[in-house]
């Protein structure tokens, strides 16, 4: 992968440190420049996994997410593995949740391997993990309700953020007397 240059570029570099806890976190975010004949080999696709394939830990090791760039252009860098799946065969958000899940995560771990400096898995490892997949129509199904959960979680975390700024708010005035 070509690395960001401080005079950033037109793509989005997304990079292990951007997925953190199942989920994308944007808010350091890097840019490159890609010339034309790289575009094919490092363009992420809205349904992309985006998987860790080398990282100096263990447990980060095969953290992912589902890309969804919107109208952005994204780029992944080479700690980063790109997987598309066949759309006609396997939604990504169940493969996702398989390889998140522990009984994926024991083996996708069972298929990487350590170097004397990080822990790492190819292309040609990661293509011997099986996942088993359930009718389409039950993937879909499966998505939708996960769209559903995720949709829940982000309103849980605005109201925890609202109630922890109404605390900090009231601490405030509680120490200046004003309650």
């Amino acid at each position: 992968m070509i690395p960001p240059g401080a005079a950033g570029g037109e793509w989005l570099d997304i990079r292990v440190a951007n997925i953190r806890s199942r989920a994308l976190d944007l808010s350091d975010r890097k840019y490159v420049e890609l010339p034309m004949d790289a575009i094919q080999r490092h363009e992420v696709r809205a349904g992309d996994l985006l998987v860790a394939r080398a990282i100096g830990s263990y447990e980060q090791l095969g953290k992912c997410i589902v890309a969804d760039p919107g109208t952005e252009k994204w780029a992944f860098d080479s700690h980063l593995m790109r997987v598309r799946p066949r759309r006609d065969l396997a939604r990504p958000e169940f493969i996702w949740a398989f390889l998140t899940s522990p009984g994926g995560r024991r083996i996708f771990l069972n298929n990487t391997r350590k170097s004397a400096v990080q822990f790492n898995i190819n292309v040609g490892e990661f293509s011997r993990i099986r996942v088993p997949l359930p009718d389409y129509a039950l993937q879909c199904q499966f998505a939708a309700r996960a769209a559903e959960v995720r949709n829940l979680e982000g309103q849980q975390t605005a109201c925890g953020a609202r109630l922890d700024n109404l605390l900090e708010s009231m601490l405030h005035r509680a120490s200046r007397g004003e309650l």
